[in-house]
């Protein structure tokens, strides 16, 4: 049987459909349309209400170039002080970045107290945030506010 341009035509548009019915249930399922994203973040964050105590001690996202960290993430310290004796010291502590419930992610952040730009890492979480990463260099941006600049990546997960 001979193909006609038709039917070559015909297969190219089926082909052509199937891949973005594909793209599209793929950018439905939450989790997975991030799968191999990354690119830059700048956040700012406020922490007037940073009290210093272990577990209850937040800073608030203010500004948000990551629709999966909005406005309203509350960044939770659990460990406040570490460092060196001489000097100024170190914001050095687990954190718990929470946007909403299912919808987490979990890093570390080492801080110095003078105002000097530090370092947080977020290691993975929940949610929209399966597999995400970042590596964020904190500054003081004045006030009770801090920046998060830095690259996020999000990484494909095996089944779990």
């Amino acid at each position: 049987m001979q193909s006609t341009g038709f039917t070559k035509t015909r297969t190219h548009a089926a082909a052509a459909g199937l891949a973005l019915l594909t793209g599209l249930l793929v950018c439905s399922v939450p989790g997975l349309a991030q799968n191999g994203r990354n690119g830059q973040i700048h956040i700012v964050k406020d922490c007037s209400v940073f009290s210093g105590i272990p577990g209850s001690s937040y800073c608030k996202v203010i500004s948000s170039n990551l629709v999966e960290l909005p406005a309203g993430t509350l960044i939770y310290y659990d460990q406040i002080t570490a460092g060196p004796s001489a000097g100024a010291g170190y914001l050095d502590s687990n954190v718990f970045v929470y946007v909403k419930p299912g919808q987490w992610a979990v890093g570390r952040c080492t801080v110095p107290n003078d105002n000097t730009p530090g370092l947080c890492t977020l290691s993975d979480g929940f949610g929209v945030l399966s597999g995400f990463s970042a590596r964020i260099t904190v500054t003081y941006a004045g006030g009770p506010l801090y920046a998060w600049d830095g690259t996020y990546s999000f990484q494909s997960l095996p089944d779990r």
